[in-house]
């Protein structure tokens, strides 16, 4: 009887034991998986072949590329918006809205600009330049070897012109470029109906026989809505031409137009020709002094001849924001 009731005993302990196990287990919807993936069974021969899984794919970790890093470029002197743009292949209105403190206004040497990165070439075709008439092409070999090539360039539009260069070739007698020069226009307007002269120096040694060839490489439409030139005229402009015609001295006044607004910077272009017509020189003239509609500025400089005799001289005006 008492070993009955021993037994009795422990059957109730194991009883109680197992019902506080199951209620303290996590539920059976937290642990079991839900991949029904079919499994296989591999034997010595078997080849182990990829199933698909029902379980998602973790997305791929996006990566950020590193972009171009803008270049500081410090201003030196005879520096100008347009020529820094072209020397980094970016365009101005690019180079201006990296530095929007700048705007228009003359650069000073040691300022510093921040440089964009240029555009990626892309399949889209390069804009053409507006065929603008190449007039004349003309050659003047200096004492020391070197060679000054002038182009003459007209604007025969209605509109006013921008961004003009043009590539200088010496080719030799049968028509092949033996060098090559890039030149750039000395102002950065040529408006309608004037002529404008582009010069670029071949150092020495030239070779002999050549013959020298342009070719436009960039000119477009000045916008209509484009405030950064206010209209500019010039007064009582004298030419005198020294007894031997070798050289010009150029004076006058330049002025603003009534409300076209205050300018910080004028150029003056005098372009030499002889009596036939060529150019033989040109020189621009610079005023870094603010201007306004009220003030007269005054001017007076130099013009060399590269060759012939100085027949007559032409004048350009530009002034700028």
């Amino acid at each position: 009887m008492q070993r009955l009731l021993i037994l009795a005993l422990v059957l109730v302990l194991l009883v109680g034991c197992t019902g506080e196990q199951s209620s303290t287990s996590p539920t059976a919807s937290s642990q079991v998986s839900t991949d029904t993936s079919p499994v296989q069974l591999l034997d010595p021969t078997s080849t182990l072949r990829p199933y698909a899984t029902t379980s998602p794919i973790p997305p791929l970790a996006t990566v950020i590329l590193p972009t171009a890093t803008p270049i500081l470029y410090t201003v030196v002197l005879k520096d100008t918006l347009t020529g820094i743009a072209r020397k980094f292949n970016i365009t101005l209105e690019d180079l201006l809205a990296a530095n929007p403190s700048v705007g228009s206004r003359a650069l000073t040497v040691g300022q510093v600009l921040t440089i964009p990165p240029a555009q990626e070439t892309s399949s889209v075709p390069t804009a053409i330049p507006l065929p603008v008439t190449i007039q004349q092409t003309q050659c003047y070999p200096s004492q020391d070897g070197s060679l000054w090539c002038l182009v003459l360039l007209k604007n025969e539009y209605a509109e006013t012109i921008q961004n003009l260069s043009v590539v200088i070739n010496l080719q030799d007698s049968s028509g092949k470029i033996i060098s090559s020069q890039p030149a750039y226009a000395p102002l950065d307007l040529l408006p309608s109906g004037k002529s404008v002269a582009i010069g670029a120096l071949f150092p020495a040694p030239n070779p002999d026989g050549y013959r020298s060839q342009a070719q436009l490489l960039s000119a477009s439409r000045l916008a209509s809505t484009d405030t950064r030139y206010p209209p500019i005229h010039l007064q009582s402009s004298l030419v005198q031409v020294d007894w031997r015609g070798l050289s010009a001295r150029v004076s006058g006044q330049a002025k603003l137009n009534p409300q076209s607004g205050d300018a910080s910077r004028v150029w003056i272009l005098g372009v030499a020709y002889d009596k036939s017509g060529n150019v033989i020189g040109f020189r621009r003239w610079e005023s870094n002094k603010p201007l306004s509609p009220i003030d007269v500025l005054s001017f007076d400089f130099l013009i060399a001849s590269l060759g012939p005799e100085i027949d007559h001289v032409e004048l350009l005006v530009e002034a700028a924001k």
